[in-house]
């Protein structure tokens, strides 16, 4: 039985199934197969009968592959499709098949913008202190190689993080500074 997927944290769960599935639909030329079975997938899951099927406690083991194979062959699916849908059942993942569609198509709009030279995602460094020039081209440096993005960041002064720096690439937040190490600090000690 699958546990319902939890919308708060669905997308960030969903996310490294959506880069793989686009990584290979990428390496294969078929991206617009994927992106159209994964909306078909999305949308078949979304019916109010088959929602509730990966968490019928009632429903045996191999059932929902044996569902999901005829769901497969109505959509006349690939084999690697069909075994992307196999590791989503078996990783309990099935459910979030619509924030992987949708995460799939962000992953190709990325894709095609960084064809097209557009930067692919805003970026804003926030430091305690202001930044000399070199501080920032070594940031800048860093960014592209990690993030893969080439975006002139936005520089911001907060003197309230005390020291180092916050880098915030699209959704993504990396905070170094000594305020978020003491905020992550005072969690842990302060237990679940």
């Amino acid at each position: 039985m699958e546990p319902r997927p939890d919308k708060k944290t669905a997308k960030k769960r969903a996310t490294p199934y959506a880069r793989a599935a686009y990584e290979i639909a990428s390496e294969d030329g078929t991206v617009a197969d994927w992106e159209l079975k994964l909306s078909q997938l999305a949308e078949v899951l979304q019916d109010p009968e088959l929602k509730k099927i990966p968490h019928d406690p009632r429903l045996k083991a191999g059932a929902l592959d044996t569902i999901m194979d005829k769901v497969m062959d109505a959509l006349e699916a690939d084999e690697m499709q069909r075994k992307f849908v196999r590791l989503l059942i078996k990783d309990k993942k099935l459910s979030l098949l619509p924030w992987i569609h949708k995460g799939f198509v962000e992953e190709r709009k990325k894709a095609e913008a960084a064809l097209r030279g557009e930067p692919l995602a805003k970026v804003t460094i926030i430091s305690a202190t202001a930044l000399t020039d070199a501080q920032l081209q070594n940031l800048r440096g860093t960014i592209k190689k990690r993030f893969n993005v080439s975006a002139e960041p936005e520089v911001k002064v907060d003197p309230d993080l005390i020291g180092g720096i916050k880098i915030i690439v699209g959704d993504r937040v990396y905070d170094q500074s000594i305020k978020g190490q003491l905020a992550r600090m005072r969690k842990h000690l302060k237990g679940p």
